[in-house]
């Protein structure tokens, strides 16, 4: 996964995407919040390469009121 400059390596399991240390998760966030785009490159078990990209427009706001509700 590449959000600017930075980039993190994933893991797959059944349908999801994971990080190897819990404590990059936090790095992670921090990246989407000033980034504008997620691109994210994997390979199938068939050898098929995939490359998707996501805007990050909103995140921040998303995050700050995800946040606020659930603090309840």
């Amino acid at each position: 996964m590449t959000i600017g400059t930075a980039k993190f390596e994933l893991f797959t399991k059944d349908e999801g995407a994971f990080v190897e240390k819990p404590d990059m998760e936090t790095q992670i966030i921090e990246a989407m919040k000033t980034g504008s785009t997620m691109k994210i490159e994997g390979k199938s078990t068939r050898g098929t390469a995939t490359s998707d990209v996501y805007s990050l427009n909103g995140l921040s706001d998303a995050l700050d009121r995800a946040a606020k509700e659930c603090s309840g």
